[in-house]
């Protein structure tokens, strides 16, 4: 188990009796019980938050860990790289799911790759710890950044800019062009940049079951990154301890509150008796990070309609949406420790005809045992459900009136609490 170092957030926030004297910023606490609740976020600092309700001006504190999960909603700007993705920049993923935004730069050397964000700065990866490189591309029609869950391929691979696949191992990956020894050939060659469009390694997924101790800071831009120290004090975050760079701690960054999407509070941001119990830590995951098996189903008319995890955009309480298509039912296998489930299910209406045609009914079973369902129709479209989790979660998707035709369900903002709240 790899040493970790163990950083608090850094509390800077003069209490006072009414809230009017503080910068604030517009925010969404989840708690433990994953109910979502709309505050005028002032500061945070050494395990403590400190808010108002829209309709009341007193100044309120409680522990952090009572909110393992910060959101902001999109700001009101005119500039949209602050707030959203651009479909055209850079990502690199990491085998922990870690991801950044931006474009490789020079700096790294056979073993690592070295990558620039606007806001972080430069950065160094060893080769090791990278699950998939999407280099920048100039086309207008260039689609927006994904993220993947894939599991490892069994060697590297590249896709070129004309869609083409080559496999093999990566030597280097530079500035000037990446390296590659394709499968079947003794000799390694290396391609121009402009040439690749994504580069995938075969690094297998990290095997530490040691509880995250970091903040991860999720930007608008599709970063998702971890901090020692994250300070919120009205319309800006402070960054510290920047985890995934070389060299260890560097100097503080300061960003403004509208570039963040949420927090998520690691051990450095509460206290630690308030958020371990024994190893688990207390926690909220996102259930499209985890692996899902069809168990039953997946098929319409003969098509395969498989699960897909889609970008939710800017909305406010989500970073993916689970698209599924009745009928199928999907099997997730929830970490040890999980305590409740909670997501929106709603009608995709992304063809308008859905109102008149889709028609299904969604069961959700927790270790074999039915505990929700719901009808999604165009009578009624959406529906909030919040249940016990275990160690198992099965959902149903049935096609009712009319067959499967246009049965397309969208799960949005869907959580997992780990731990005892």
């Amino acid at each position: 188990m790899k040493r970790r170092t163990l950083f608090t957030l850094v509390l800077f926030c003069i209490v006072a009796p009414t809230a009017s004297a503080f910068a604030e910023s517009p925010a969404i606490f989840i708690g433990q019980d994953l109910k979502p609740t709309r505050v005028r976020l002032h500061a945070a600092g050494n395990g403590q938050v400190f808010y108002s309700l829209p309709d009341d001006n007193s100044l309120r504190d409680a522990s952090l860990s009572a909110f393992p999960r910060i959101l902001f909603p999109k700001p009101e700007t005119d500039d949209p790289g602050v707030t959203s993705v651009d479909p055209r920049a850079g990502l690199i993923t990491l085998v922990d799911g870690r991801r950044v935004a931006g474009r490789l730069v020079a700096g790294g050397d056979d073993e690592s790759v070295a990558w620039e964000h606007r806001a972080l700065g430069k950065m160094t990866f060893s080769l090791d710890d990278v699950r998939a490189i999407r280099l920048p591309v100039s086309a207008e029609n260039a689609k927006p950044l994904q993220a993947t869950n894939d599991a490892p391929a069994a060697t590297d691979q590249l896709v070129l800019a004309n869609g083409d696949r080559l496999g093999g191992f990566i030597v280097a990956i530079r500035a000037s062009g990446v390296e590659i020894q394709p499968d079947g050939q003794d000799d390694a060659i290396t391609l121009p940049l402009d040439r690749v469009a994504r580069i995938t390694l075969a690094n297998p997924a990290p095997d530490d079951d040691a509880p995250n101790v970091d903040n991860t800071v999720w930007l608008r831009d599709g970063s998702r990154v971890r901090f020692g120290v994250v300070e919120v004090e009205g319309q800006s975050v402070l960054l510290s301890n920047v985890l995934i760079r070389a060299g260890g701690p560097t100097k503080p960054i300061r960003v403004p509150i509208e570039t963040v999407r949420r927090i998520d509070v690691g051990l450095g941001g509460a206290h630690i008796d308030d958020v371990i119990v024994g190893r688990a830590l207390r926690r909220i995951i996102d259930l499209t990070d985890l692996p899902r098996k069809v168990t039953a189903g997946g098929l319409v008319f003969g098509v395969p309609m498989p699960p897909t995890v889609e970008s939710a955009g800017d909305t406010a309480l989500a970073a993916t949406n689970l698209r599924l298509h009745a009928p199928v039912t999907v099997q997730l296998d929830l970490p040890e420790g999980a305590s409740r489930l909670a997501f929106v299910a709603e009608l995709d209406t992304s063809n308008a005809s859905a109102h008149d045609w889709a028609d299904l009914d969604l069961t959700v079973r927790v270790d074999g045992t039915a505990v929700a369902q719901a009808k999604i129709n165009g009578d009624s479209p959406r529906t909030r459900l919040n249940v016990k989790a275990g160690r198992r979660v099965e959902l149903v998707v049935g096609s009712g009136a009319n067959g499967p035709v246009l049965d397309r369900l969208r799960l949005r903002d869907a959580m997992i609490f780990v731990g005892s709240p």
